[in-house]
């Protein structure tokens, strides 16, 4: 008969909590400033055109199932495409000057 493991969830959370806590406070120099607006500008702008497209495509599909939740799920994706472009946008130095 093979025995399963009996480990909670939150004992697992612990565990990773406490080695984050250890590396994050125990080796300070590990913690490295990347500072790249321009990247991070390129990357969330090409998420919002991946997340356009699928919004789009669930949205043709629940139209074409003539499924409304589908539709919404649609809808959903569009709506944070909004938000994932104007988070692009204010990264600093794109849509306004950087002050940093």
């Amino acid at each position: 008969m093979r025995r399963r493991w009996n480990v909670s969830p939150t004992a697992i959370a612990l565990v990773f909590l406490a080695f984050y806590v250890g590396l994050r406070y125990g080796m300070p120099g590990w913690d490295a400033k990347w500072v790249a607006p321009e990247v991070h500008f390129r990357i969330v702008t090409s998420v919002a055109l991946i997340a356009t497209v699928l919004g789009a495509a669930v949205g043709v599909a629940g139209d074409r199932l003539r499924n409304l939740k589908v539709i919404f799920v649609g809808l959903a994706f569009l709506s944070l495409v909004g938000l994932v472009t104007l988070h692009a946008l204010s990264s600093s130095g794109v849509w306004a000057p950087a002050n940093r």
